[in-house]
């Protein structure tokens, strides 16, 4: 029976074994003759004396000379010996490549299991072994393609054996379960990332960590609950849908209803993985979750959200992606700082405005240094001219439609309009960078 792993050669067609048997035959051709004009002297004369040495009668000695000269000196002779050495030497060659004219490949490589003999323990597969029998046979491990395919609240349950389970029920509390769904796709659709077969994964598992915005708190779950699963690892084949709980909404009559996180890396000997709930505080969360493929100990992906909970006048939750989230806030910023240009532009004091640009940057800057970095933060309050110097109007240099080529500069007071347009343009190339 064919080894799985050896691979099968492409068969030659009769041109190429043609050309292949020429390109022997050429080679040891020209080594036999080579070696016929080297050797042909020295092994005459050799035999001459061998003869000479144990002839007893003439006539032996006259024989066997006139065999030599019939090898070594006549064309027929040449002919033979040539022949004759050929043939040694092809079938030694011959012997060392396979039918088809390739290098007879190392068994070890092809064929590992030909190593255990009878009656002996099966043969252990190094990581090392491994990795040359990939290298020689070009095996390339298919990986997945987990992607995200948005959240959506649904009504959910937890049935009699602790598993949270999609849909209501008629004898188990009914409540609502905030899901995100992951997709092993099989097409790869990005710029940076060439198309490519797509593989499934087993046992995966979801680290969720939740870590509030406005104050320093982290909550991580080792093992995350996935819907309608009893288990807490699963595995995705090819287009293969899973959905992970992020955070459930539960009431208990009289009191208000409760926001958790779901966890199942308890295990008891009882029930096994039962989900245990972990209240959420607060109302901005960033969450990551970390896809990790737990037979081949790795992280297979990982996804970052940003988790809103509304409170007033009922509990409603949102999950954006982060970088989404990031930018939905940098518009809103820019929108906020044009608002304020046109104003102006309405004719609206700059001095009464001076008071809500001061809150409109300082908020914004926080934001940036918080959510993408301190020195883009620095840059945005650094944007010429700043707030203060266009409230004193402070000379800046403009470009003026001068007729003079050599001053195309000229000095003009600095107006709040143009401290805003600074910042309305820093933003719009923050938004630029995270697409």
């Amino acid at each position: 029976m064919p080894n799985a792993l050896t691979p099968s050669p492409e068969p030659k067609s009769r041109l190429e074994k043609f050309k292949s048997a020429v390109k022997d035959w050429r080679l040891l051709t020209g080594l036999g003759f080579w070696g016929v004009n080297f050797f042909k002297q020295p092994l005459r004369s050799w035999l001459y004396e061998l003869i000479d040495f144990i002839g007893n009668a003439q006539m032996v000695s006259e024989n066997f000379t006139k065999v030599i000269d019939f090898f070594l000196v006549s064309k027929w002779g040449n002919l033979v010996f040539i022949l004759s050495g050929l043939g040694l030497i092809f079938s030694y060659a011959y012997s060392k490549r396979g039918s088809d004219g390739q290098a007879t490949p190392d068994p070890v490589l092809t064929h590992p299991q030909s190593l255990v003999q009878e009656n002996q323990a099966p043969l252990k597969i190094t990581t090392t072994l491994l990795q040359e029998m990939e290298k020689y046979l070009e095996i390339k491990k298919l990986e997945p393609n987990l992607q995200t395919k948005g959240a959506v609240t649904v009504d959910v349950h937890q049935d009699e054996e602790g598993a949270i389970v999609f849909g209501n029920s008629a004898s188990n509390k009914t409540f609502s379960a905030l899901v995100v769904k992951y997709h092993n796709n099989d097409q790869v659709r990005s710029k940076s990332v060439p198309s490519r077969k797509v593989g499934g994964i087993e046992e995966v598992s979801a680290e969720i960590t939740f870590s509030r915005l406005d104050k320093y708190s982290t909550l991580k779950i080792q093992r995350g609950a996935w819907l309608s699963e009893k288990d807490s690892r699963v595995s995705f084949r090819v287009n293969d849908t899973y959905n992970l709980i992020i955070a459930t909404i539960e009431e208990d009559e009289p009191h208000e209803p409760t926001v958790s996180a779901i966890r199942r890396d308890y295990d008891t000997p009882y029930k096994g993985n039962i989900p245990t709930r972990e209240e959420l505080h607060g109302d901005l969360i960033s969450v990551t979750v970390r896809l990790i493929a737990e037979a081949e100990s790795k992280t297979v992906a990982i996804f970052k959200y940003i988790l809103e909970i509304s409170r007033e006048p009922e509990i409603k939750l949102e999950l954006q992606d982060a970088k989404y989230w990031v930018w939905l806030r940098l518009q809103k910023f820019t929108v906020e700082g044009l608002g304020f240009s046109d104003r102006l532009t309405e004719g609206e004091n700059e001095e009464k405005l001076a008071e809500e640009v001061h809150a409109w940057e300082t908020e914004a800057a926080d934001f940036i240094g918080k959510h993408i970095g301190g020195s883009q933060k620095t840059s945005f309050l650094d944007a010429r001219p700043t707030i203060e110097q266009a409230l004193r109007q402070e000379p800046q240099l403009s470009r003026t439609m001068l007729p003079r080529p050599h001053n195309p500069f000229a000095l003009s007071n600095a107006r709040l309009q143009d401290s805003l347009k600074a910042r309305t343009d820093y933003l719009r190339q923050l938004e630029n960078n995270l697409h």
